[in-house]
Protein backbone atom coordinates (compact mmCIF):
# COMPACT_ATOMS: atom_id res chain seq x y z
CA UNK A 1 0.00 0.00 0.00
CA UNK A 2 1.43 3.11 -1.13
CA UNK A 3 2.44 5.31 2.02
CA UNK A 4 -0.07 8.98 2.31
CA UNK A 5 1.53 11.84 0.83
CA UNK A 6 2.37 14.54 2.72
CA UNK A 7 2.56 18.23 1.47
CA UNK A 8 3.92 21.88 2.83
CA UNK A 9 1.21 23.83 2.00
CA UNK A 10 1.98 27.91 1.90
CA UNK A 11 -1.12 29.89 3.02
CA UNK A 12 -1.10 33.18 1.05
CA UNK A 13 -3.07 35.94 1.38
CA UNK A 14 -3.50 39.53 1.99
CA UNK A 15 -1.53 40.36 5.30
CA UNK A 16 -1.11 43.69 5.13
CA UNK A 17 -3.94 46.34 5.86
CA UNK A 18 -5.97 43.91 7.76
CA UNK A 19 -7.38 43.59 10.53
CA UNK A 20 -6.29 40.62 13.28
CA UNK A 21 -9.66 38.36 12.03
CA UNK A 22 -9.28 39.04 8.54
CA UNK A 23 -5.92 37.41 8.41
CA UNK A 24 -6.49 34.64 10.46
CA UNK A 25 -9.99 33.66 10.67
CA UNK A 26 -9.93 31.87 7.17
CA UNK A 27 -6.01 30.31 7.89
CA UNK A 28 -7.96 28.76 11.39
CA UNK A 29 -10.54 27.51 9.22
CA UNK A 30 -8.18 25.64 6.74
CA UNK A 31 -5.83 24.51 9.25
CA UNK A 32 -8.21 22.61 10.69
CA UNK A 33 -9.38 20.93 7.40
CA UNK A 34 -5.13 19.96 6.46
CA UNK A 35 -4.71 18.76 10.15
CA UNK A 36 -7.74 16.19 9.65
CA UNK A 37 -5.75 15.51 5.81
CA UNK A 38 -2.24 14.88 7.32
CA UNK A 39 -0.69 17.79 5.48
CA UNK A 40 1.56 20.54 6.83
CA UNK A 41 1.19 24.37 6.50
CA UNK A 42 3.60 27.43 6.15
CA UNK A 43 1.17 30.44 7.81
CA UNK A 44 2.79 33.93 7.01
CA UNK A 45 0.38 35.37 9.71
CA UNK A 46 1.92 33.89 12.60
CA UNK A 47 5.44 35.96 12.06
CA UNK A 48 6.05 38.80 13.89
CA UNK A 49 7.69 40.60 10.62
CA UNK A 50 6.54 39.66 7.27
CA UNK A 51 8.61 40.76 4.04
CA UNK A 52 8.37 39.78 0.75
CA UNK A 53 11.82 38.29 0.73
CA UNK A 54 10.56 36.13 3.38
CA UNK A 55 7.59 35.21 1.49
CA UNK A 56 9.42 34.31 -1.37
CA UNK A 57 11.68 31.78 0.44
CA UNK A 58 8.32 29.87 2.54
CA UNK A 59 6.61 29.70 -1.25
CA UNK A 60 10.58 27.76 -2.43
CA UNK A 61 10.12 25.83 0.59
CA UNK A 62 6.34 24.86 0.05
CA UNK A 63 4.88 21.79 -2.76
CA UNK A 64 1.55 23.90 -2.75
CA UNK A 65 0.40 27.27 -2.28
CA UNK A 66 -3.64 27.88 -1.37
CA UNK A 67 -4.40 31.36 -1.86
CA UNK A 68 -7.48 33.17 -0.30
CA UNK A 69 -7.49 36.02 -2.52
CA UNK A 70 -10.88 37.75 -0.76
CA UNK A 71 -9.58 41.32 -1.70
CA UNK A 72 -7.06 42.61 -4.49
CA UNK A 73 -3.72 42.48 -3.03
CA UNK A 74 -0.77 42.84 -5.11
CA UNK A 75 1.74 40.94 -2.55
CA UNK A 76 -0.41 37.86 -2.77
CA UNK A 77 -0.60 37.97 -6.77
CA UNK A 78 3.19 37.99 -6.59
CA UNK A 79 3.10 35.06 -4.38
CA UNK A 80 1.16 33.27 -7.32
CA UNK A 81 3.29 34.48 -9.87
CA UNK A 82 6.51 33.37 -8.19
CA UNK A 83 5.00 29.54 -7.46
CA UNK A 84 3.81 29.17 -10.73
CA UNK A 85 6.95 30.29 -12.33
CA UNK A 86 8.34 27.55 -9.93
CA UNK A 87 5.96 24.76 -11.49
CA UNK A 88 4.38 24.47 -7.84
CA UNK A 89 0.17 24.16 -8.48
CA UNK A 90 -1.48 27.25 -6.99
CA UNK A 91 -5.23 26.94 -6.11
CA UNK A 92 -7.25 29.88 -6.11
CA UNK A 93 -9.76 31.08 -3.48
CA UNK A 94 -11.69 33.98 -5.10
CA UNK A 95 -14.73 33.84 -2.37
CA UNK A 96 -16.18 37.04 -3.94
CA UNK A 97 -15.93 36.25 -7.59
CA UNK A 98 -12.74 38.60 -8.29
CA UNK A 99 -12.75 36.63 -11.81
CA UNK A 100 -9.09 38.10 -12.70
CA UNK A 101 -8.52 37.23 -16.07
CA UNK A 102 -4.54 36.99 -15.66
CA UNK A 103 -5.22 34.48 -12.68
CA UNK A 104 -7.51 32.37 -14.37
CA UNK A 105 -4.65 31.51 -16.95
CA UNK A 106 -2.05 31.43 -14.42
CA UNK A 107 -3.67 29.08 -12.39
CA UNK A 108 -5.78 27.48 -14.47
CA UNK A 109 -9.83 27.47 -14.19
CA UNK A 110 -9.69 24.19 -12.18
CA UNK A 111 -8.04 25.40 -9.74
CA UNK A 112 -10.13 28.37 -8.61
CA UNK A 113 -12.92 27.54 -6.13
CA UNK A 114 -14.94 29.72 -4.14
CA UNK A 115 -14.44 28.50 -0.72
CA UNK A 116 -12.29 26.59 2.32
CA UNK A 117 -13.86 23.20 1.68
CA UNK A 118 -13.51 22.99 -1.83
CA UNK A 119 -10.13 24.14 -1.84
CA UNK A 120 -9.15 21.57 0.84
CA UNK A 121 -10.96 19.18 -1.43
CA UNK A 122 -8.90 19.46 -4.96
CA UNK A 123 -5.64 18.45 -2.86
CA UNK A 124 -6.08 14.60 -3.45
CA UNK A 125 -6.43 15.93 -7.27
CA UNK A 126 -3.23 17.78 -6.75
CA UNK A 127 -1.23 15.20 -5.21
CA UNK A 128 -2.00 13.08 -8.34
CA UNK A 129 -0.58 16.16 -10.40
CA UNK A 130 2.73 16.04 -8.16
CA UNK A 131 3.27 12.33 -8.51
CA UNK A 132 2.54 12.17 -12.41
CA UNK A 133 5.88 12.45 -14.56
CA UNK A 134 5.17 13.34 -18.12
CA UNK A 135 8.38 12.00 -20.18
CA UNK A 136 9.13 14.16 -23.13
CA UNK A 137 9.82 12.32 -26.17
CA UNK A 138 13.10 14.35 -28.55
CA UNK A 139 12.96 13.56 -32.27
CA UNK A 140 16.13 11.43 -31.86
CA UNK A 141 14.26 9.35 -30.02
CA UNK A 142 15.92 10.03 -26.45
CA UNK A 143 13.49 10.98 -23.34
CA UNK A 144 13.21 13.06 -20.51
CA UNK A 145 11.57 14.39 -17.80
CA UNK A 146 9.04 17.35 -18.50
CA UNK A 147 10.21 20.26 -16.92
CA UNK A 148 8.02 23.44 -16.01
CA UNK A 149 10.88 25.19 -15.32
CA UNK A 150 12.95 24.72 -17.98
CA UNK A 151 9.89 26.02 -20.12
CA UNK A 152 9.36 29.46 -17.74
CA UNK A 153 13.40 29.80 -18.81
CA UNK A 154 13.17 29.40 -22.82
CA UNK A 155 9.93 31.23 -22.97
CA UNK A 156 11.37 34.40 -20.70
CA UNK A 157 14.68 33.67 -22.92
CA UNK A 158 12.66 34.32 -26.49
CA UNK A 159 10.34 37.17 -24.92
CA UNK A 160 14.12 38.90 -24.40
CA UNK A 161 15.10 38.81 -27.20
CA UNK A 162 11.95 39.95 -28.81
CA UNK A 163 12.31 42.93 -26.82
CA UNK A 164 8.78 41.89 -24.79
CA UNK A 165 8.31 44.34 -21.68
CA UNK A 166 6.24 41.93 -20.23
CA UNK A 167 7.22 39.86 -17.27
CA UNK A 168 3.81 38.18 -16.86
CA UNK A 169 3.08 37.18 -20.06
CA UNK A 170 5.88 34.20 -20.49
CA UNK A 171 4.44 33.10 -17.25
CA UNK A 172 0.54 32.77 -18.41
CA UNK A 173 2.09 30.84 -21.19
CA UNK A 174 4.25 28.63 -19.44
CA UNK A 175 1.72 27.81 -16.80
CA UNK A 176 -0.92 27.54 -19.49
CA UNK A 177 1.40 24.68 -21.57
CA UNK A 178 2.06 22.96 -18.13
CA UNK A 179 -1.33 22.14 -17.59
CA UNK A 180 -2.31 20.90 -20.98
CA UNK A 181 0.64 18.95 -20.98
CA UNK A 182 -0.56 17.08 -18.00
CA UNK A 183 -3.58 16.39 -20.01
CA UNK A 184 -2.46 15.67 -23.39
CA UNK A 185 0.29 13.49 -21.89
CA UNK A 186 -0.22 9.96 -23.51
CA UNK A 187 0.57 6.82 -21.23
CA UNK A 188 2.82 9.22 -19.39
CA UNK A 189 4.59 10.56 -22.61
CA UNK A 190 4.21 13.50 -24.65
CA UNK A 191 6.13 14.29 -28.06
CA UNK A 192 8.65 17.51 -27.77
CA UNK A 193 6.79 18.46 -31.00
CA UNK A 194 3.44 18.76 -29.38
CA UNK A 195 5.15 20.94 -26.62
CA UNK A 196 5.96 23.42 -29.16
CA UNK A 197 2.88 23.33 -30.53
CA UNK A 198 0.62 24.19 -27.51
CA UNK A 199 2.96 27.27 -26.76
CA UNK A 200 2.00 28.57 -30.14
CA UNK A 201 -1.54 27.57 -29.74
CA UNK A 202 -1.60 29.15 -26.14
CA UNK A 203 -0.22 32.50 -27.41
CA UNK A 204 -2.72 32.52 -30.31
CA UNK A 205 -5.23 32.05 -27.57
CA UNK A 206 -4.24 35.13 -25.20
CA UNK A 207 -3.66 36.93 -28.60
CA UNK A 208 -7.95 36.40 -29.56
CA UNK A 209 -9.24 36.31 -25.64
CA UNK A 210 -11.24 39.70 -25.93
CA UNK A 211 -11.35 39.63 -21.90
CA UNK A 212 -7.09 40.64 -22.07
CA UNK A 213 -6.11 44.10 -22.79
CA UNK A 214 -4.97 45.26 -26.08
CA UNK A 215 -1.80 45.85 -25.50
CA UNK A 216 -1.69 42.11 -23.83
CA UNK A 217 -2.79 40.63 -27.10
CA UNK A 218 -0.59 43.44 -29.11
CA UNK A 219 2.48 41.38 -27.21
CA UNK A 220 1.14 38.18 -27.64
CA UNK A 221 1.00 38.32 -31.36
CA UNK A 222 4.66 39.60 -31.20
CA UNK A 223 5.47 36.48 -29.01
CA UNK A 224 4.17 34.34 -31.16
CA UNK A 225 6.02 35.46 -34.07
CA UNK A 226 9.19 35.17 -32.27
CA UNK A 227 8.73 31.60 -31.39
CA UNK A 228 8.43 30.57 -34.25
CA UNK A 229 11.34 32.35 -35.26
CA UNK A 230 12.79 30.53 -32.88
CA UNK A 231 12.03 27.44 -33.31
CA UNK A 232 13.30 28.11 -36.99
CA UNK A 233 16.39 29.50 -36.02
CA UNK A 234 17.03 26.19 -33.75
CA UNK A 235 15.64 24.17 -36.53
CA UNK A 236 18.35 25.21 -38.80
CA UNK A 237 20.97 25.30 -36.23
CA UNK A 238 20.17 21.48 -35.72
CA UNK A 239 20.53 20.86 -39.57
CA UNK A 240 23.97 23.02 -38.86
CA UNK A 241 25.28 20.96 -36.62
CA UNK A 242 24.68 17.36 -38.28
CA UNK A 243 26.11 18.80 -41.49
CA UNK A 244 29.08 19.97 -39.66
CA UNK A 245 29.34 16.32 -38.18
CA UNK A 246 29.12 14.42 -41.61
CA UNK A 247 31.59 16.90 -42.77
CA UNK A 248 33.96 16.45 -38.99
CA UNK A 249 33.22 12.34 -40.31
CA UNK A 250 34.54 12.93 -44.04
CA UNK A 251 37.64 15.26 -42.70
CA UNK A 252 38.55 12.27 -40.49
CA UNK A 253 38.40 9.70 -43.57
CA UNK A 254 40.07 11.81 -45.70
CA UNK A 255 42.69 12.55 -43.00
CA UNK A 256 43.72 8.91 -42.43
CA UNK A 257 43.79 8.17 -46.24
CA UNK A 258 46.01 11.42 -46.26
CA UNK A 259 48.45 9.91 -43.59
CA UNK A 260 48.68 6.41 -45.35
CA UNK A 261 49.22 8.45 -48.72
CA UNK A 262 52.32 10.27 -46.62
CA UNK A 263 53.57 7.30 -45.63
CA UNK A 264 54.12 5.46 -48.94
CA UNK A 265 55.29 8.71 -50.88
CA UNK A 266 57.92 9.00 -47.90
CA UNK A 267 58.72 5.26 -48.71
CA UNK A 268 58.45 5.59 -52.28
CA UNK A 269 60.77 8.62 -52.36
CA UNK A 270 63.27 6.96 -50.43
CA UNK A 271 63.01 3.98 -52.31
CA UNK A 272 63.05 6.49 -55.88
CA UNK A 273 66.75 8.39 -53.85
CA UNK A 274 68.09 5.35 -53.42
CA UNK A 275 67.62 4.11 -57.38
CA UNK A 276 69.12 7.17 -58.66
CA UNK A 277 72.02 7.39 -56.74
CA UNK A 278 72.32 3.97 -58.20
CA UNK A 279 71.47 4.97 -61.87
CA UNK A 280 74.17 8.10 -61.45
CA UNK A 281 77.03 5.98 -60.13
CA UNK A 282 76.62 3.67 -63.04
CA UNK A 283 76.11 6.61 -65.79
CA UNK A 284 79.73 8.55 -64.29
CA UNK A 285 81.38 4.63 -64.32
CA UNK A 286 80.23 4.01 -67.95
CA UNK A 287 80.79 7.14 -69.43
CA UNK A 288 84.40 7.01 -67.77
CA UNK A 289 84.99 3.83 -69.66
CA UNK A 290 85.34 2.04 -66.45
CA UNK A 291 82.70 -0.41 -66.57
CA UNK A 292 84.37 -2.78 -67.49
CA UNK A 293 87.77 -2.31 -66.29
CA UNK A 294 86.70 -1.91 -63.10
CA UNK A 295 86.63 -5.05 -61.59
CA UNK A 296 89.24 -7.77 -62.25
CA UNK A 297 89.62 -10.95 -64.55
CA UNK A 298 89.78 -13.02 -61.34
CA UNK A 299 86.33 -11.04 -60.17
CA UNK A 300 84.39 -11.40 -63.55
CA UNK A 301 85.82 -15.32 -63.65
CA UNK A 302 84.09 -15.55 -60.33
CA UNK A 303 80.92 -13.85 -60.96
CA UNK A 304 80.55 -16.14 -64.43
CA UNK A 305 80.98 -19.53 -62.39
CA UNK A 306 78.38 -18.44 -59.90
CA UNK A 307 75.74 -17.14 -62.33
CA UNK A 308 76.43 -20.52 -64.02
CA UNK A 309 74.38 -22.03 -61.19
CA UNK A 310 72.05 -19.84 -60.62
CA UNK A 311 71.21 -18.77 -64.55
CA UNK A 312 72.21 -21.64 -66.17
CA UNK A 313 70.31 -20.80 -69.62
CA UNK A 314 72.10 -17.22 -69.72
CA UNK A 315 75.82 -16.61 -71.08
CA UNK A 316 77.28 -13.46 -70.00
CA UNK A 317 79.94 -11.21 -71.38
CA UNK A 318 83.07 -9.18 -70.10
CA UNK A 319 81.25 -6.66 -70.49
CA UNK A 320 78.20 -7.63 -68.76
CA UNK A 321 79.41 -9.30 -66.05
CA UNK A 322 82.03 -6.02 -65.30
CA UNK A 323 78.88 -3.37 -65.33
CA UNK A 324 77.29 -5.50 -62.63
CA UNK A 325 79.93 -5.39 -60.61
CA UNK A 326 80.50 -2.20 -60.61
CA UNK A 327 77.30 -1.13 -59.78
CA UNK A 328 75.36 -0.54 -56.75
CA UNK A 329 73.16 -3.37 -54.48
CA UNK A 330 70.52 -2.17 -55.45
CA UNK A 331 70.84 -1.67 -59.19
CA UNK A 332 72.38 -5.15 -58.84
CA UNK A 333 69.22 -6.73 -56.92
CA UNK A 334 66.68 -4.82 -60.09
CA UNK A 335 69.11 -6.48 -62.90
CA UNK A 336 69.20 -10.24 -61.26
CA UNK A 337 65.65 -10.04 -60.75
CA UNK A 338 65.06 -9.82 -64.88
CA UNK A 339 67.58 -12.58 -65.10
CA UNK A 340 65.57 -15.14 -62.96
CA UNK A 341 62.79 -14.33 -65.09
CA UNK A 342 64.94 -14.70 -68.62
CA UNK A 343 66.26 -18.26 -66.96
CA UNK A 344 62.42 -18.87 -66.50
CA UNK A 345 62.17 -18.49 -70.16
CA UNK A 346 60.06 -15.67 -70.14
CA UNK A 347 61.96 -13.73 -72.80
CA UNK A 348 59.85 -11.45 -74.05
CA UNK A 349 61.69 -10.12 -77.18
CA UNK A 350 59.61 -7.25 -77.92
CA UNK A 351 62.20 -4.39 -78.49
CA UNK A 352 65.17 -5.16 -80.83
CA UNK A 353 68.31 -2.86 -81.11
CA UNK A 354 68.07 -1.42 -85.03
CA UNK A 355 71.25 -1.85 -87.06
CA UNK A 356 72.49 -5.45 -85.37
CA UNK A 357 72.74 -8.20 -87.26
CA UNK A 358 72.54 -11.18 -85.89
CA UNK A 359 69.48 -9.23 -84.10
CA UNK A 360 70.06 -7.78 -80.25
CA UNK A 361 67.40 -7.43 -78.20
CA UNK A 362 67.01 -4.96 -75.55
CA UNK A 363 65.00 -5.48 -71.91
CA UNK A 364 63.92 -2.78 -69.71
CA UNK A 365 64.59 -3.99 -65.99
CA UNK A 366 62.86 -0.79 -64.68
CA UNK A 367 64.61 1.86 -63.02
CA UNK A 368 66.04 3.05 -66.22
CA UNK A 369 67.86 -0.01 -66.48
CA UNK A 370 68.56 -1.47 -70.14
CA UNK A 371 69.78 -5.32 -70.36
CA UNK A 372 71.01 -6.20 -74.12
CA UNK A 373 70.53 -9.79 -75.36
CA UNK A 374 70.88 -11.99 -78.11
CA UNK A 375 69.08 -15.21 -78.71
CA UNK A 376 71.14 -18.06 -79.44
CA UNK A 377 70.21 -21.45 -81.71
CA UNK A 378 71.20 -23.67 -78.54
CA UNK A 379 68.49 -22.60 -76.50
CA UNK A 380 70.47 -20.52 -74.64
CA UNK A 381 70.63 -16.33 -74.66
CA UNK A 382 73.51 -14.22 -74.30
CA UNK A 383 73.58 -11.51 -72.31
CA UNK A 384 76.11 -8.71 -73.90
CA UNK A 385 75.58 -5.64 -72.09
CA UNK A 386 74.12 -3.78 -69.10
CA UNK A 387 73.39 -0.21 -69.25
CA UNK A 388 70.98 2.49 -68.53
CA UNK A 389 68.22 4.90 -70.21
CA UNK A 390 71.07 7.88 -70.05
CA UNK A 391 74.05 5.41 -71.87
CA UNK A 392 71.71 4.00 -74.54
CA UNK A 393 72.85 5.87 -77.59
CA UNK A 394 76.67 4.81 -76.78
CA UNK A 395 75.37 1.16 -75.91
CA UNK A 396 73.45 1.08 -79.07
CA UNK A 397 76.63 2.51 -80.94
CA UNK A 398 78.74 -0.48 -79.38
CA UNK A 399 76.22 -3.13 -79.95
CA UNK A 400 76.01 -2.56 -83.55
CA UNK A 401 80.15 -2.99 -83.92
CA UNK A 402 80.36 -6.06 -82.05
CA UNK A 403 77.25 -7.73 -83.46
CA UNK A 404 79.12 -9.88 -85.33
CA UNK A 405 82.07 -10.53 -82.30
CA UNK A 406 81.74 -14.04 -80.40
CA UNK A 407 80.16 -14.26 -77.25
CA UNK A 408 82.76 -15.43 -74.51
CA UNK A 409 82.11 -18.72 -73.06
Amino acid sequence: MREKQILNIYLAGPVTNCNERQKTEWRKRIKGNLANLGHRWIDPAEHQTWTPFKEMVEIDRSDVVIANLWKESVGTVIGIVQARSKGKPVILVDPNYLDNVVLRHLVGKDYIVHGIDEATNLLTQIVEQLNKTVMVRKGSGAEQPFSATKLHVALNAVCARAHIEDALLPDLVANAVHRKVLKSARNGEIQSEQIKLLVFDTLGEIATDNLYEQELKHRAVVFRDAWQEHERVKKDQKWALQYIDELEHKLDAVGFETESLKTQIVSLTSENKDLRRSIRASERQTQAGRSATIASEAEIAELRKDFLNYFPSLLFTDAALGWLLSCDKVARRSIESKFRLMTQSQIDGKHEVPGTDPLVWQRDAGHGLRIYYRQKSNDKTAVLRIGTKGTQESDYSKLKKQAKAAVTA
